[in-house]
């Protein structure tokens, strides 16, 4: 405001605070304490209402006017013309008045200009005398910022002091300068040296990992590029940090392309597709189709060594040859249990028309009655079944005929002729099994157990297909695999039923009831349609064959004999999770594996099972399938994609539960909860309760 002539002036009444001090100079004195505070209270409140008196030099600010408008313009455009008349008449208005003056002769303005010639040339001084220090340095971090203060510099120097063109100028330089000590001081000098120490140990693990054969070409060979790049930029600049970035990210996706457990998994991988294909091949069902790509690929990968891009390529040829045999393989067994069913139904109702006609034989008082017309209904149906009739609606009703005719006494054979009869069907069977039990049961158990064979063959008949001559052979061998097996001769045939029940054919249904049978005596089971039951869930839910139910049962007895879990524990555990276990690329013996852990902790099969089967969904975001199976999806990922980022961000690029950059195949679950096993301690206890929250608490 001095400039304009403008001044403030303040005036309190200090001297009535001075005088109520001045009493109490000689302190430390008895001192009236109340006194002081009221005389020095009352002293501040008149100083507080003392008025302010402005001075305003009217004459001074007129001049400053006038002298702003004369440096804006000559009063003239630059064509010479006049100035507008408002303009004319604004300059008209205005007052002339020479400006004050100092006691020196300069006028306030000129004097700013000089303290700003002086601000800006203490500034320069300062500018070039770190500028002098940069230049000096024996080995500087980042030569082209120091290069660029100087250039800045230079132009400042050549511009004309007190002009705009200057202002700016040494703007530009202060920015200049000050990157360029930022980018050259101590702090600086220690971010280089890590930055060279860390690409230099990734420079040293890379050429170790070179010496053999690399899986993913097009990042090692990008790797190289900027490991060259960086090693040839000399600066350590904005641009050569970015790159130091891009290396670790480019050299963690290649060391996990390459580490020894990818290679071991791929490995193991194609070799178990290489067992599975080769065994659908010598099974024979796919009579027709052609096995060229299989042979093709297997060579590939046989032939290619550890690492190799060739080994990578046979990989994806067998799982997608895989893809393709299998899924010809279930169109055939749909095909073909549609083709059993139809032929098992027909057998069934023959069976029906055939004891509803002996029935009618054997029973000579139903001649004649009423029951004679509804057991001749019942074969009419059996032989001609319309679209109402069922075979177990037939079976209903041959049933309950006979039951009544029972109790209205239409029936004829005596309980002598009754085991006369039994005796003569299944002779052999009765004397093997009286030769068993006489001792401890006596006759009357003889007759029950053969009572109790004839119900379990006929229940056998009615799931299964086969000649007379079939089940006769069954169960002449029923007697001798009953006592291999420790159990009676109804168990086994029992325990064939329940397979056969299940789509098996009679050979493979007897093999499976003989295993089922083993299964229940080495484990905690009760009763052989439970053990089954186990069995039928795994060898399904693993897609193995029959034949590989001995396999099973064996892993179930080894495991059971040797871990914190018991065989049927393992049944049930597999029982609620094999299909969704062998959906996530997980192998039987990797699933007991992952179960086995699990109850070592959790001590209940059942839970383990259902957290096996939802940890598996929820590793491959299949929520869908959740949903279906009544699954909680709440913090499930909504996608692959969005899952994929999440752990690898959690785990800091550690961990990528694809096995391809592409994404289009996953990792079992097994492998990636080892993976996350791997890297757990060095996580954070953040990122430690993110990891479990997403894959064991949301799963348990």
């Amino acid at each position: 405001m001095a400039d304009l002539g403008v001044t403030v002036e303040l005036i309190p009444k200090f001297d009535q605070l001075e005088t109520a001090l001045r009493n109490y100079k000689d302190f430390p004195i008895d001192v009236n304490s109340a006194e002081l505070t009221q005389n020095i209270k009352n002293a501040i409140d008149a100083a507080t209402k003392t008025p302010i008196t402005i001075k305003v030099d009217t004459a001074n600010i007129t001049a400053q006017v006038k002298k702003a408008i004369s440096a804006a313009g000559t009063g003239t455009t630059g064509s010479g013309k006049a100035k507008s008349s408002a303009a004319s008449t604004r300059s008209s208005t205005t007052k002339s008045s020479s400006s004050k003056s100092s006691p020196s002769g300069k006028t306030d303005a000129e004097k700013a200009a000089e303290r700003q010639l002086r601000t800006m040339e203490r500034q320069a001084t300062g500018l070039r005398q770190m500028m002098s220090y940069l230049k000096n340095m024996s080995s500087p971090i980042d030569s082209k910022a120091i290069s660029a203060a100087e250039t800045a510099m230079k132009k400042f120097e050549s511009t004309t002091k007190g002009t705009v063109e200057s202002v700016n100028a040494l703007k530009e330089a202060q920015q200049a300068t000050n990157i360029a000590f930022s980018r050259n001081n101590l702090k600086a000098a220690e971010k280089a040296e890590r930055s060279m120490l860390d690409v230099q140990q990734i420079r040293s693990k890379f050429g170790k990992l070179k010496q053999g054969n690399l899986f993913g070409e097009e990042n090692v060979a990008s790797l190289d590029k900027m490991l060259k790049q960086y090693k040839g930029m000399a600066d350590f600049t904005p641009e050569k940090y970015a790159l130091e970035k891009n290396i670790k990210k480019m050299w963690t996706t290649v060391s996990r392309q390459n580490s020894q457990s990818v290679t071991d998994s791929v490995l193991a991988s194609g070799q178990k597709y290489i067992t599975q294909l080769q065994a659908l091949k010598d099974k024979g069902t796919l009579q027709n189709y052609d096995w060229t790509a299989f042979e093709n690929a297997k060579s590939v990968f046989q032939n290619a060594a550890a690492g190799t891009y060739e080994l990578e390529q046979g990989l994806n040829g067998l799982r997608s040859a895989w893809a393709d045999a299998s899924a010809q393989a279930d169109l055939f067994n749909a095909k073909q249990t549609a083709t059993v069913r139809s032929q098992r139904s027909q057998e069934h109702l023959a069976n029906i028309y055939r004891q509803a006609s002996e029935t009618l034989k054997n029973n000579p008082k139903a001649a004649g009655s009423y029951f004679q017309g509804e057991l001749q209904n019942i074969m009419s149906r059996a032989r001609n079944p319309g679209e109402g009739d069922s075979v177990e609606g037939l079976q209903r009703d041959l049933a309950a005929v006979r039951s009544s005719m029972e109790e209205l006494g239409f029936t004829s054979e005596t309980v002598g002729q009754k085991l006369t009869r039994l005796f003569k069907d299944h002779f052999n069977t009765a004397i093997a099994m009286a030769g068993l039990h006489l001792l401890q049961n006596g006759l009357q158990q003889t007759l029950q157990n053969v009572i109790d064979v004839d119900t379990a063959m006929t229940d056998l008949k009615k799931v299964s297909e086969g000649s007379s001559q079939d089940y006769a052979n069954y169960l002449d061998s029923a007697g001798e695999r009953a006592k291999s097996l420790g159990a009676s001769i109804t168990d086994v045939i029992g325990a064939t039923s329940e397979f056969s029940r299940l789509g098996f054919n009679l050979e493979d249904a007897s093999n499976l009831g003989d295993w089922a049978t083993k299964y229940m005596n080495v484990s905690e089971y009760t009763n052989i349609e439970d053990a089954a039951q186990s069995l039928v869930s795994t060898l399904q839910g693993f897609h193995l064959a029959a034949d590989d139910v001995g396999s099973v049962v064996d892993r179930f007895n080894e495991v059971g004999n040797n871990y914190a879990v018991s065989s049927q524990g393992l049944g049930e555990a597999l029982q609620r999770s094999a299909a969704a276990l062998y959906a996530g690329g997980n192998s039987l013996d990797e699933s007991l594996g992952l179960v086995t852990a699990a109850n070592e902790v959790v001590q209940d099969p059942d839970t383990v099972g259902t957290w096996a089967k939802t940890l598996s969904m929820y590793l491959r975001a299949a929520k869908a399938d959740a949903k279906e199976a009544g699954i909680e999806t709440d913090g499930m990922a909504n996608s692959v994609s969005e899952l994929r980022e999440t752990i690898k961000t959690l785990t800091h690029d550690k961990v990528d539960i694809m096995a391809d950059k592409a994404g289009t195949q996953f990792k079992s679950t097994t492998q990636i909860m080892r993976e996350i096993a791997d890297v757990y301690d060095q996580l954070s206890d953040v990122d430690q309760a993110d990891q479990y929250c997403l894959c064991v608490q949301k799963c348990a």
